[in-house]
């Protein structure tokens, strides 16, 4: 633990190739329990440890994006442990070479915004690894661009974190609502549709919307998506009919009940535990020079959290801004439905029938 500023945070206690070992360890489903449970200890310190670059990193963003644009969104978390794990197996990484573990966001009003930072960025630092997935988006759909930063300082103490690294999202408000709503379906139908999996309909749906938004932000279109107008509303109406998309949309984003323990405001970290069976979320805050016992009640939360609980921990300026800069976990899918029913020109008699059907049935 250091104490820099006046503030404790977690510092890496072990070796890269401790770092590595433990993360096969922890997904080798032979090895003994005793020691996965060791692998655990190196797992969270590593993560833990990403907590003080990310936040440097993420007040350079907030700076940055704020001469851009004043009302942007900005926000920053530490991967969960389920969503490490599941990395670690699809992807054969090894756990130091992962580079989302530390992960803060900007969301801007207008595709302009964001290439105005990138370049802002990879003008001071030509080096910052780029992923762009605008020029050539996923064939999901998923659309933003990604920058990979190192951490480094020259100072003695905050040295002990160099090399680190950090991943920021810069996206659009359209591209973050598409991705709320991914996320949101897949948690309501159990399926891991965010990685491109699950059910055939409801992907092939969303990549459809994506072009929607593509063609309206002026961006690369998705792959293997139609490039006529008419010819994309009929597939997303064929879908739409098919999923019954509008209305399922409406009803998820109203199926989960929020429970705020204790004040929110002025607080600046918030961990939240999100029982998938009975559709509830408990929310407890943190100020800001409290990073230390927010990480660790983050950790205590997700050792003991059953199988069907997500657990996790975020930080932003507000509470009120971290319900815009991560409506996926609180599966708000407004924007997306007014974006849909725009696009398909849902007259307002057939939406309102939606709306109070949609709000009947998630609390019957």
């Amino acid at each position: 633990m250091l104490i820099i500023n006046g503030m404790a945070w977690e510092s890496p206690q072990y070796t890269v190739n401790q770092v590595k070992k433990a993360g096969s360890l922890y997904i080798d489903s032979s090895a003994e329990f005793s020691e996965r449970l060791k692998s655990l200890d190196v797992i969270n310190n590593w993560r833990a440890s990403h907590q003080y670059p990310l936040n440097i990193i993420t007040d350079g963003l907030r700076k940055k994006s704020y001469k851009i644009e004043p009302k942007r969104l900005v926000a920053q978390r530490i991967k969960r442990l389920p969503a490490i794990e599941a990395k670690l197996k699809k992807e054969s990484m090894k756990l130091n070479q992962m580079q989302d573990i530390g992960g803060c966001r900007v969301v801007f009003s207008d595709i302009d915004s964001v290439h105005e930072l990138v370049k802002n960025y990879k003008r001071y630092n030509p080096q910052t690894k780029e992923s762009d997935y605008l020029s050539k988006p996923r064939s999901s759909g998923y659309r933003g661009i990604h920058l990979i930063h190192k951490y480094h300082s020259d100072k003695q103490m905050q040295s002990a974190y160099n090399g680190l690294q950090i991943e920021m999202q810069i996206r659009t408000l359209k591209q973050h609502i598409w991705a709320t709503a991914v996320e949101t379906v897949g948690f309501f139908i159990d399926q891991p549709l965010k990685q491109a999996q699950g059910d055939k309909n409801w992907q092939r749906f969303f990549a459809l919307m994506s072009c929607v938004i593509a063609r309206q932000e002026g961006c690369a279109l998705v792959p293997e998506t139609p490039h006529n107008h008419d010819e994309l509303v009929v597939e997303i109406k064929k879908y739409n009919n098919k999923l019954g998309a509008l209305g399922n949309l409406l009803m998820y984003g109203r199926a989960v009940k929020i429970t705020q323990e204790g004040a929110i405001k002025g607080k600046h970290y918030f961990l939240m535990q999100l029982d998938s069976k009975g559709r509830r979320m408990t929310i407890h805050s943190y100020p800001k020079e409290s990073a230390a016992a927010a990480q660790d009640a983050y950790q205590r939360a997700e050792q003991s959290a059953p199988d069907d609980e997500n657990v996790l921990l975020v930080s932003a300026d507000s509470f009120a801004a971290l319900k815009k800069a991560y409506p996926n976990y609180f599966h708000d899918t407004q924007k997306f439905v007014t974006l849909l029913s725009v696009f398909l020109n849902v007259d307002q008699c057939y939406f309102s029938r939606l709306h109070f059907f949609a709000n009947y049935h998630a609390y019957e």
